[in-house]
Order: structure tokens, then sequence, then C-alpha cells
């Protein structure tokens, strides 16, 4: 089976008020300074990728520049890493090869520099449209626009993904409708339409509540960017994605099928055998020395994380995929869980042949934190 991987670049010029993700911010830094952190990043980081002798030679057929923001780093830096992951592991032809970028970052030489290095899927972190929306939820980046837009469509030879934010608390239907209308006309082969998650110690969690009211709000407007999208030919695969028919996202596919992935970089996680790994270091001491350790589940652990992953997708999961990643059924007390959340309307069970399916409903979907954490709650 192939692997993918996932290279964790921690670097952003400022951190966003909203994110949560592991980040350095370096934009203080003078540009010097900043090239020389990022080189030691690198070195640690080839040389972490260079002594796990245990994965060389498998064969992957994703790899996924995440961050923080990886485009910063500049195509020459994602080339060495390349370099080295070309070396040690067999790249598969056809492989996907993901960067992501902020808009402050993206030029047309830039773009056609990382397609020129095998990069064939490249990602532009738009969030939003609207400066005010932009003030509002604190986004460091500059505020992406039609010009901005119509240049990365511009660029061939590659998957062009958008990552939007739809459901900003405060937001007009007519921003909503600026947000998804230009992205809809330019038809970029992938879209990530998410909702606003105010996470835990963030500055924005310190300003902003998501109340009742906001809640609702955020759904109607989810309903809303499902609507447009899909009347633009797009195909709603996951919660917060859709693409062009054949333009899924391959590597984070792994991850909601539990298949195998290595990670490297800070932070980074890995999925190999069934196990999970994990690197939980800062990066000062990254620098000093990766240090992987392993994330040891419970068996109700591994069933109730499957659930979780899988029941993203919009076409959920079957008992036999069920049985092919854990090695065993699912749990009676799952099955009587989901059977509950299918007389409530949130899930719908339906039985073809030799498999049974397993998804959330359009009511389901709206909901789907709550009636995902019932449908495991039993296990945790």
């Amino acid at each position: 089976m192939s692997a993918g991987i996932y290279i964790h670049v921690p670097f952003c010029s400022r951190k966003c008020d909203y994110c949560g993700f592991y980040s350095v911010p370096c934009g203080q830094l003078s540009p010097g300074g900043r090239n020389e952190l990022v080189s030691r990043y690198v070195s640690v980081l080839k040389s972490e990728i260079e002594a796990s002798t245990h994965c060389h030679g498998m064969p992957v057929d994703t790899v996924y520049f995440g961050g923080g923001t990886p485009s910063l780093a500049g195509p020459d830096t994602i080339g060495q890493i390349l370099s080295i992951i070309r070396s040690c592991f067999k790249l598969l032809p056809g492989a996907e090869i993901s960067v992501e970028c902020n808009p402050g970052d993206f030029s047309v030489p830039a773009a056609c520099a990382f397609r020129d290095l095998g990069v064939n899927r490249l990602t532009l972190g738009i969030q939003t449209f609207s400066e005010r929306l932009r003030g509002v939820i604190g986004r460091s980046a500059p505020a992406g626009n039609a010009e901005l837009l119509a240049e990365f469509m511009s660029v061939d030879g590659i998957a062009h993904g958008i990552d939007i934010i739809a459901g900003i608390p405060g937001s007009t239907d007519e921003e909503l409708d600026a947000e998804l209308a230009p992205v809809a006309a330019r038809k970029p082969e992938h879209v990530s339409a998410y909702m606003l998650s105010v996470e835990e110690g963030t500055p924005l969690a310190g300003r902003m509540i998501l109340d009742a009211a906001a809640g609702e709000e955020q759904r109607r407007h989810f309903a809303t960017a499902i609507a447009t999208l899909t009347r633009a030919g797009y195909r709603h695969y996951e919660i917060s994605n859709f693409c062009l028919p054949g333009f899924e996202s391959r590597h984070n596919l792994k991850y909601w099928k539990f298949l195998p992935y290595l990670g490297f970089g800070v932070r980074a996680h890995s999925f190999v055998g069934g196990r999970r790994f994990y690197n939980a270091q800062s990066l000062e001491e990254y620098l000093a020395g990766p240090v992987r350790s392993e994330d040891v589940r419970t068996g109700n652990a591994a069933h109730a994380e499957f659930i979780m992953i899988a029941l993203r997708l919009i076409d959920g999961f079957t008992d036999a995929e069920y049985e092919a990643a854990l090695g065993a059924g699912m749990p009676d007390s799952v099955a009587r869980s989901f059977e509950e959340q299918q007389r409530r309307g949130m899930i719908e069970i339906a039985a073809g042949g030799k498999s049974t399916a397993y998804r959330l409903t359009r009511e389901g979907l709206f909901l789907a934190d709550s009636v995902i954490y019932a449908a495991v709650e039993s296990l945790l």
C-alpha cells in the first residue's frame, strides 16, 4: 500500500488571530535572520527524513507541504526537501505533490517554479476577499481580490485549490456571496469552505463567542455555500471540501480513510501499521534533535477515532471498510447509537448486498460535531 508524506513548515510572517495550528511567526526577523532560521530547520528536517531508515524505500503517492506557510520557504527550499524525499522513498509516477500558499507569497513566477519542481497542486489560502472580515477574524495575510485569483488560475500544469472561511459570524448574505461568487466563476479544481472555528487560547477566542445565534447563522451560510458550489459543478465529498470531478485531495483522503502516512517536521504526526507517532516538541527543541513518540491508543480509542474521521466523508464508510481498518467489527454500543441517530434523522444506514454503509444525513451534516460525538460517546 502506498503511503503519503506530510512535511510541516511551521513558519509564517505573522500568526492570524484564529489560528490554532503550531506556527512560528518570523516576520519581525531580518531577511537574513529568517533565511538562517529556515535553513537550520530544513537541515534538521532533512536529517530526520534520512534517519527514518525503517521506512526508506516505501512507495509514496502523495506529498503535502503544510504549515504555517510553506510558500514562505520558497521554491528552492521546497525543492531541497523533495530531493531528499525522492532519494529516500519510492515517489510513484503521478504522485500528488501539494503546497499551501498565502496570498502575500503568491506570484506567477513562484507558482511556475513550484510546478517545475514537480508540485502539481497549489492551494491559495484566500480565507476572505473582504477587508472588513479580514479585520473581524484577525487575518494577517493580505485579503485576496479578483486580480489575484485571475493570476492564480492563469498558472497551467497544476490543480488549483482555494481555501475560504464561509461562515464568519456577523457577515452578511451579500458578503458571503462576494466570497463564493468569484470562486464559483473561476472554477478552481478544489475548494475548502470552512466554518470559522474559535479555538481556545487564540486571540480571537478572547473577543468572539459563538453563541446559539451565531451558530444558526453559520449553519445558514454553510447551506448557502453547499448550494452555490454544487450548482457550480463541485462535488461535496467531505464536510468542508468540494472538488471538480476527479480532483479530491488524495493526501487528505488518507487521513479520512485511515490510510498510512508519514509526518516529518516539528509537531508532525504519522500513522503507519495501525500505530500513531507524533512530535510534540517546540521549534527550539526540534532544532536540537527531533524526538518522535508513539501515541498509544486502546482498542476503543481506535474505534472512536475511525468513526470520528470517516463520518466526515459525505459518503461515510461501510462495515467492510471498518473491519478492514480495525480488524474487528463495530461494537454493539456504537451500532445501537447509530440506530438511535438514524431514528433522529441524523445518520443514514443503507444496507446493500454484503455491506452496510453509514453516513451523515443532510441534517446530521449541519450538526456533525454533536452527532459524531454521540455516536462514539460509549467508547470514550
